[in-house]
């Protein structure tokens, strides 16, 4: 849980500086002529998107570890795939044990939670629950790919009822694939969110030959021909009409201007044309909008009033208030997440005094990591660490004093270890650690490397602290935690007895 919440954490606050140096670096760009300025709204609008699908991809992270991917959801499609005449009451059932998390998701902006069987068919669309069985992987890039490397596809991909960003996630059941579940946002939503934020009108088009090669015969009703160019649609949804009708129409007076446009889009990239219309007046801004494959599919595109090039320092310090206090009200949110779903399990997942993992997490983490070591025939570590004469520490300096050496030896053993790696309270003065990927040669060099560090550190004056530690191997073939824990604790054991301060395994 520590982990995870300070992965989210850190990536928030590099978020928040490097669009803060982005958006700073556009006061230089204030006084440049007119293409500079062009140029700098092809980035701003660009780094607009990129903070809402960052956003988005990271709250769909949590969402996906920390409530969907779990053995309860992933059996109704497992079951399903094996035994073909239960998939309609696993769908059923499927479909009740997540309606709460789907009305959730609808109040955020999400648009699809959609789960797949292994052979990419659909199993249960929520937004169109009597659509299914269609297999996918002929037109849904992202559901082929997780599905086939068994690893999260993440990207924008038109499907076959509606566009947008696409998060899909593998999912397993007892380590047998079962699956993947798909948690979408559509391209609506991602432009009513940058108009809040950013306080400016954007549309979208989509390529014509996309539309037609994935989306269904019925659902093509939802869109029709951009007037820019004949090769688009507009996603009804959307508000596009404006520009995509009454442009073209300014432009046939400006037969320079409306070449400039036709040959731009035609070049499938990102660009911005100043307007100086009398209906049309700013900088007309396309950012070309790639599917999860890498092609481009369409255009989000916006009209920056010309306002905007005499008052770009205003409207900087406007947009850099809102990006900051967006991103706060985001981090909340995962914060949010983060406890709920922690009190929905109802599970200590971290030791408060030392903010290490707690026995019960070990447990539970342990299990999902040697479903692991037998898919990729590895070996693990497993360390257990006993802080020597901790009795006398507390008797002597008192047990605030005590505390204090928990909490510092804790920290050298988060510190020194490595992220895929856990370490957790096991009671008292005792910790174990499990250490991934790894031989038993190099995890005793873990173990001797903290013994040493710990042993050198000044803890308080006059106050000297050791640890000795037990280290085993685990591989597929010995891997019962139970006799691991016997194991390690009589190496724990023997390092005591011949004097402490040293490793044994």
């Amino acid at each position: 849980m520590k982990k995870i919440r300070y992965r989210y954490l850190i990536g928030n606050i590099l978020l928040a500086v490097i669009l803060f140096l982005v958006l700073a670096g556009n006061r230089s760009l204030y006084l440049n002529n007119i293409e500079e300025q062009n140029q700098n709204y092809s980035k701003k609008t660009s780094d607009e998107i990129e903070i809402i699908f960052r956003s988005y991809k990271d709250m769909t992270d949590i969402i996906y570890h920390q409530i969907i991917n779990t053995p309860e959801i992933a059996q109704h499609l497992y079951l399903s795939h094996q035994y073909p005449a239960t998939a309609g009451n696993h769908r059923k059932a499927l479909q009740k044990n997540v309606s709460e998390l789907y009305a959730y998701l609808l109040q955020y902006h999400y648009r699809q939670l959609h789960f797949h069987l292994p052979d990419t068919a659909s199993f249960l669309r929520m937004h169109r629950p009597e659509k299914y069985g269609d297999i996918l992987s002929g037109v849904r890039s992202t559901v082929r790919y997780a599905n086939e490397y068994k690893k999260p596809a993440i990207g924008f991909e038109e499907g076959r009822i509606v566009n947008g960003y696409r998060f899909v996630y593998p999912l397993f059941y007892q380590g047998n694939h079962a699956g993947s579940v798909e948690i979408s946002i559509s391209m609506k939503a991602v432009i009513r969110i940058m108009e809040d934020l950013f306080e400016n009108s954007y549309g979208f088009i989509i390529k014509k030959e996309t539309v037609m090669e994935k989306v269904f015969e019925e659902e093509l009703k939802n869109y029709e021909t951009c007037g820019l160019s004949s090769d688009y649609f507009i996603d009804k949804e959307i508000s596009s009409a404006d520009i995509c009708r009454n442009l073209p129409e300014t432009l046939k007076n400006k037969p320079k201007m409306e070449q400039t446009v036709a040959t731009k889009l035609s070049a499938e990239d990102d660009f911005t044309i100043y307007l100086d219309e009398r209906d049309f007046k700013g900088a007309l801004t396309f950012i070309s909008i790639k599917n999860f494959d890498g092609w481009h599919v369409g255009y989000l595109f916006t009209l920056n009033n010309d306002h905007i090039y005499r008052h770009f320092l205003s409207d900087f310090h406007r947009s850099n208030i809102i990006i900051l206090l967006f991103f706060l009200l985001l981090a909340a949110a995962f914060t949010f997440l983060i406890y709920a779903n922690n009190k929905f399990r109802n599970l200590a997942i971290v030791d408060k005094l030392t903010n290490t993992y707690s026995r019960h997490f070990f447990h539970e983490f342990y299990k999902k990591l040697v479903q692991k070591l037998s898919r990729e025939e590895k070996t693990m570590v497993l360390i257990m660490a006993d802080i020597d004469h901790f009795k006398e520490i507390n008797d002597t300096f008192g047990h605030p004093a005590g505390d204090r050496v928990l909490k510092k030896i804790a920290s050298i053993f988060v510190h020194n270890i490595r992220s895929s790696d856990i370490v957790a309270r096991w009671g008292g003065e005792e910790f174990v650690f499990l250490i991934d990927n790894i031989n038993l040669e190099n995890g005793v060099k873990v173990a001797e490397k903290i013994r040493q560090i710990i042993e050198e550190t000044e803890f308080h004056k006059g106050l000297s602290v050791t640890c000795s530690f037990g280290v085993d191997i685990i591989t597929q073939e010995r891997s019962d935690l139970n006799e691991l824990l016997s194991s390690v604790d009589q190496k724990l054991y023997t390092a005591k007895q011949k004097g402490r301060n040293r490793v044994e395994f």
